[in-house]
């Protein structure tokens, strides 16, 4: 799945958790599941929820 515009990857579904890393605009993400609009997903070995809003559909 393709991350459409930069986003931070957090810890926990919540934009109040810390930010691990900043997905740049482009890259290619491991979708993983959908938890109330945040996407697990991994990029570069780091696991984490980043808001639906910037990625393309992932699979289904």
């Amino acid at each position: 799945m393709q991350c459409i515009s930069a986003v931070y990857l957090h810890p926990q579904p919540t934009s109040s958790s810390e930010n691990l890393l900043t997905i740049p605009s482009g890259a290619t993400c491991k979708y993983y599941r959908n938890e109330n609009g945040w996407y697990y997903v991994e990029y570069n070995g780091t696991k984490g929820y980043a808001w639906q809003t910037f990625f393309s559909t992932p699979p289904q």
